[in-house]
């Protein structure tokens, strides 16, 4: 039976629930699971299923010290797991710390931190995974949500059965064995049992997002269409179906237009992403936003838009705040998304603001990320690299037309420099900047050579005339540009 059709079960039985458990969350009898137990149906009815359905389980409560009762349904959480036999942990974390810090919603502040502290628990206890109760009820909820705030196909999908959170554990999945179960079945497993869950009484609050949704427009819909959680329900399981076949699609468009990443920034590759289709493209960089925030819930057509099209025209500056923490950057060629503003010294060399440093023959001095090294070299072997064609990173000189010591600085305004191969004729430095295609953002920190007053060399880049090498060059001294990794 495919997924999209066991969601139209409007019944629960244990083997449904063992189905979903093997079938789709992928969980197996001979592991223990955490379960997120907040006391409430839902969660009180998981424990009670993986139960009997012959896993080891263990409860494990967050305290958000958000309400007043808290306290109350913390311990009435806990002599319900004893009552069935089943260990009891529980954690509390500062929610409104975390609201003023990052700045985020109550609701998403008290998700991240029961997250963290659920697969942290997770980790320590060498369970298989996490069961979080969210059901068919919180599945439409979550799929109305993304769609007033503007979705793609994956956000109409809704939550998938297991999935990994990154930002929190790489490892470990977080499972959803109730996710085509209503709540009103939930709470007849409850009734069944003789137990009493708790009641949270915020559940009932429309200062939230997600109790709105719930308690105002599910029942103004259901004026119109009595089935529409059904409708909605089975919408989100037929499109999780077909989305497993755009999925391939996607993956290779993916590895088409991948340069690189790092901790900060995600690097693509434009040609690629210009020939996309405009759903494939806005498709990538959807992943590539994610990649670079995991921690991301919903992001709206109109960032992937806005995104798309500085792909293809870009911006005079040659960067785009694109939402919260996150700007994109053009370069020749590509396209890089920062978290944060543009950290250029991971992609381009750059000194730090003020820093000048006096080079001496041998010598390595290291900036961030990056490190120049000046040493003396044979003629022979300048002259051999320079005829097969040499590196801008690997710069040969004639040690006679040097001023020493070397400077090692940034630019100067108004500066020109005599490139290589113009007979002498100096050029505005900005021009320079131009047309070796130098991002703009990247050259107020670019690190240049100087002898005396003239720019001898554009760490990277290229080299003046004034200090190339000749038929006269008699000794030689050479600089080089290389990434540099501490203790590498």
């Amino acid at each position: 039976m495919k997924f999209s059709e066991h969601c139209y079960n409007d019944r629960v039985n244990l083997p449904d629930f063992q189905k979903n458990c093997s079938d789709y969350c992928h969980l197996s009898l001979d592991k223990p699971i955490l379960v997120g137990f907040s006391g409430g149906a839902d969660s009180l009815s998981l424990l009670i299923l993986l139960q009997r359905a012959g896993f080891e389980v263990f409860a494990a409560h967050f305290n958000h010290h958000l309400r007043d009762e808290a306290d109350r349904d913390e311990q009435a959480a806990g002599k319900m797991a004893a009552s069935l036999g089943i260990p009891f942990f529980s954690g509390s974390g500062d929610v409104n710390a975390l609201v003023k810090e990052k700045k985020l919603s109550v609701e998403e502040a008290a998700r991240q931190s029961r997250y963290q502290w659920l697969l942290d628990q997770a980790e320590m206890l060498g369970v298989q995974a996490v069961a979080v109760a969210h059901t068919a009820d919180d599945q439409v909820e979550t799929v109305l949500m993304h769609l007033l705030r503007g979705t793609g196909l994956d956000g109409l999908t809704g939550m998938p059965f297991r999935q990994i959170f990154p930002l929190w554990n790489p490892r470990l999945p977080v499972v959803r064995p109730l996710l085509s179960i209503w709540r009103k079945d939930t709470e007849a497993i409850c009734k069944d049992s003789g137990l009493v869950p708790v009641q949270d009484e915020s559940n009932q609050s429309t200062r939230y997002f997600r109790n709105r949704i719930r308690l105002e427009l599910i029942p103004y819909l259901q004026e119109y269409n009595p089935q529409i959680k059904n409708h909605l329900l089975q919408t989100a399981c037929i499109l999780a179906d077909e989305q497993s076949i755009i999925e391939m699609t996607k993956e290779d468009a993916w590895a088409k237009s991948l340069h690189q990443k790092g901790d900060r920034w995600v690097s693509m590759n434009r040609q690629p992403l210009e020939t996309f289709s405009e759903g494939l493209r806005r498709s990538t960089l959807r992943r590539a936003l994610v990649e670079l925030k995991p921690d991301i819930r919903d992001i709206d057509f109109q960032i992937t838009e806005r995104l798309s099209e500085f792909v293809l025209h870009g911006t005079r500056s040659g960067e785009m705040h694109v939402f919260s923490d996150i700007w994109a950057e053009a370069s020749t060629g590509g396209i890089t998304l920062w978290r944060g503003r543009p950290g250029l010294s991971q992609m381009y060399p750059q000194l730090e603001a003020g820093k000048e440093l006096q080079l001496t023959i041998p010598g390595i001095w290291t900036f961030p990320g990056w490190r120049i090294e000046l040493c003396n070299d044979e003629l022979f072997s300048a002259l051999e690299a320079i005829h097969q064609g040499g590196s801008t990173d690997h710069v040969w000189l004639d040690a006679d037309r040097l001023s020493l010591p070397l400077l090692l600085r940034r630019a100067y305004a108004g500066e020109r420099i005599a490139p290589l191969g113009m007979g002498g004729k100096t050029q505005k430095l900005s021009d320079y900047w131009v047309n070796h295609k130098i991002p703009r953002l990247a050259r107020q920190n670019w690190p240049l050579v100087v002898s005396g007053s003239d720019i001898i060399w554009v760490a990277g880049v290229g080299i003046s005339e004034k200090a190339a090498v000749t038929p006269e060059t008699r000794q030689v001294v050479r600089l080089s540009l290389q990434i540099h990794q501490p203790g590498g």
